[in-house]
């Protein structure tokens, strides 16, 4: 059984429009079910909690980035399986999964391909975030910070664009002391470090550590031409472990490309797997 939570605001209400059609082509596709909406802010974590008292076997967010990050940071267990229909304004784990957009994600949810994946768990100032994906600190999270979601209009995208390469180019290069797993310590400076779930590939090492000292300005050339943040993200030094403290403080941190705080920081393997429901993992 299919329990849908809807976040009505995601993608400036783009759910309003399609919800019908949604619902019809889930339906012919013979994974209806119980369809519930959030009104206002900590909605998602409460009907989430209420899907899994109800004991449904799958639960799907409805909604953008921030709506999947919400839904999936209440999953208990891999009991249940996490699926993503993506509406929302920013859907990038939802791409990460194999996951292009909604009429996909219907034949994707039917498809019911699962895969068990260890999550993260990061501690901040402002407590504790699981994350499928990533961790960034420093500009990219920054950027997240400043720059949540990307317009479709040309022109107000160009802007957007423009507004990313001064905020990049006025960031100033940050000084961060870690410590992997109790082994291996350092100091770094430079603009970003990116902490990835590598656990699904690598085996026994669950997170990749890159750090990038700077932006080259060929590269802020490609992100003016693509508008892709990876061109601002070019890692310089790469490290493995599962058990991360970054220990310098008010340094932006984004989870899954949302900001979610500042350092210091912790990050380990969660004491919890996700079963999702997946495209591909790429």
């Amino acid at each position: 059984m299919y329990y849908y939570i809807i976040n009505p605001s995601a993608g400036n209400g783009k759910i309003n429009k399609i919800q019908e059609k949604l619902k019809g082509v889930l339906s012919n596709l013979g994974i209806a079910g119980e369809f519930v909406k959030s009104t206002g802010p900590g909605d998602i974590p409460k009907l989430t909690e209420i899907g899994i008292k109800k004991g449904y076997s799958t639960i799907v967010a409805i909604g953008g980035d921030s709506t999947a990050n919400e839904v999936l940071n209440y999953m208990p267990n891999d009991k249940t399986a996490f699926g993503i229909i993506p509406v929302g304004k920013t859907n990038i784990l939802a791409s990460s999964l194999g996951i292009a957009g909604w009429m996909e994600a219907c034949q994707i949810l039917a498809a019911r391909k699962t895969h068990r994946v260890n999550i993260g768990k990061i501690t901040t100032n402002e407590g504790n975030r699981y994350f499928i994906n990533k961790i960034a600190i420093g500009l990219e999270a920054e950027i997240r910070k400043n720059f949540p979601a990307a317009p479709k209009q040309i022109v107000s995208k160009v802007r957007h664009n423009l507004g990313i390469l001064k905020n990049s180019k006025s960031f100033n290069p940050f000084s961060m002391r870690f410590e992997i797993d109790k082994s291996i310590k350092g100091d770094f400076k430079g603009v970003n470090i990116h902490i990835t779930n590598v656990s699904f590939q690598k085996g026994d090492q669950a997170f990749m550590i890159s750090l990038q000292e700077n932006v080259p300005k060929a590269e802020k050339i490609q992100f003016i031409k693509t508008g892709d943040l990876s061109y601002l993200s070019d890692h310089s030094s790469t490290l493995y472990g599962n058990h991360i403290y970054l220990k310098s403080s008010n340094i932006s941190v984004a989870a899954d490309d949302q900001y979610i705080g500042t350092t210091p920081a912790e990050i380990m393997v969660a004491d919890k797997r996700i079963r999702i429901i997946v495209g591909s993992i790429v």
